[in-house]
């Protein structure tokens, strides 16, 4: 493609870089964007703001559980943690309405402990079904998955109880 002229001659590269980077952005407008958002964000219904925490914290757990991708920081306790702080309540209060102890949670949100089965479809009933027990079956699940395939020195041990193995493999 041939250059643009506006005056002097800018490359197709620097168009867009400019579009993509504009150097002269209006700063005013731009905080005034800003103030006026933050704005909103306060004058909008505590109802509408949980639900919106609660299906951006939906989306991106469904986000990460869909990528071949492991981050050890996206933990059960990660995304329990969020939960509870879309909510705007307090630990101790949460732990009150899923019917389980603070201690017992915190031992979640920090992965200190997994949670049953039970604790799992707590979770789900007390998103009204926004989030599924699966969901949150699948977030141990993955982590699990990781360390099964990344645990070097369990295959080495249990490689001694094989006493014959296949000859092929694909």
């Amino acid at each position: 493609m041939e250059n643009v002229k506006k005056g002097k001659a800018h490359s197709n590269r620097e168009l867009a870089m400019a579009y993509v980077f504009p150097a002269d952005r209006d700063k005013a407008a731009e905080e005034d964007f800003w103030a006026k958002r933050r704005e909103q964000l306060t004058k909008q219904p505590r109802g509408e703001s949980i639900f919106s925490n609660i299906m951006q914290l939906k989306f991106r757990m469904e986000d990460y559980l869909r990528s071949e991708h492991y981050d050890s920081a996206l933990s059960f306790g990660y995304f329990l943690k969020a939960y509870i702080f879309g909510l705007g309540k307090k630990n101790i209060d949460f732990a009150g309405e899923i019917g389980i102890q603070p201690a017992e949670l915190s031992q979640l949100i920090h992965n200190h402990r997994n949670p049953k089965q039970e604790i799992l479809v707590r979770l789900e009933i007390h998103s009204n079904n926004n989030i599924p027990a699966i969901m949150w079956y699948r977030l141990l699940e993955k982590h699990k998955a990781h360390q099964l395939m990344s645990d070097v020195a369990l295959r080495k041990s249990e490689r001694k109880h094989v006493k014959k193995h296949l000859e092929f493999s694909f």
